[in-house]
């Protein structure tokens, strides 16, 4: 799908009318945004919206054993879980005016743990067996099952193949981290796009770049500040190298790397 105003219109449109397949691509993409394609710019204590959440609590409710659903909702939970850490950690006054605290990590701990049990017992294809899998039950701070190990040394990305953009922008001794994690190059540029709206530039630093990893091993690297225009990034003058190996599976963490799949943001 050529991800343009008519096909994103189309898909959220099907999305609505009941279509889960729609939803589900639909999630996809707004998991790779900090809040949708229509959101606003939004401050550091009001970080992200997961805009994701309902569309793949919809598809769950529909289809209750849809594994990519399962996997892609665990997944941004977990996310999520790391997200409000970090702020109960350094700024813990914003994190109570969210609502936030341990109770409500928890709850999301406890729910994502759900998921992964019922993923689990999905099957035994690699994507739900292998590293991405153990990944995220490390992430969680669960035991993984025997059998369910990496096939390569976790330091390695898991064998798996993603772009990854990383902005990193210090403020005195503290760095505001944002990264994207997606498979598939029309996606990763439609999510820079809305990144780069929103920070009305190359990113809050600036000096974004795009990493192109292949097996787990970096293999390109681009400066985007570059290839930024006076409208925004030209990709035309952007190429980004086709990947070959198992993508990331939608949802699943980079083993060994500290990466979620998709849009995550933290203060360090």
């Amino acid at each position: 799908m050529a991800i343009n105003d008519e096909a994103l219109a189309q898909l959220r449109a099907a999305a609505t009318a009941g279509d889960t397949r729609a939803a589900l691509g639909w999630a996809r993409l707004l998991c790779l945004t900090v809040a949708g394609p229509t959101g606003p710019a939004t401050d550091e204590a009001a970080g992200q919206t997961w805009p994701e959440e309902p569309w793949l609590r919809t598809v769950l409710r529909t289809r209750p054993h849809d594994v990519p659903a399962m996997t892609l909702l665990a997944g941004r939970l977990a996310q999520q879980i790391d997200y409000w850490q970090n702020m109960t950690e350094l700024h813990p006054s914003d994190a109570e005016e969210f609502g936030e605290d341990g109770t409500t990590i928890g709850r999301r701990r406890a729910e994502a743990a759900d998921l992964l049990t019922r993923i689990r017992a999905a099957g035994t294809e690699r994507h739900l067996t292998g590293p991405g899998l153990a990944e995220l039950a490390a992430v969680l701070e669960l035991p993984a099952p025997p059998g369910e190990t990496a096939s390569a040394p976790p330091q390695d990305g898991g064998g798996y193949s993603f772009y990854v953009l990383e902005d990193d922008a210090w403020s005195g001794s503290v760095v505001h981290r944002t990264t994207i994690v997606a498979t598939r190059p029309d996606e990763l540029r439609w999510a820079c796009d809305q990144w780069f709206r929103l920070t009305d530039g190359c990113g809050l630093s600036g000096s974004a770049t795009l990493t192109g990893h292949a097996y787990g091993e970096p293999v390109s690297v681009i400066e985007l500040a570059g290839h930024f225009g006076d409208t925004g990034m030209v990709w035309d003058d952007c190429a980004l190298p086709a990947l070959p190996g198992e993508p990331l599976p939608p949802g699943l963490p980079v083993p060994g790397h500290d990466l979620f799949y998709g849009f995550a943001a933290r203060v360090e």
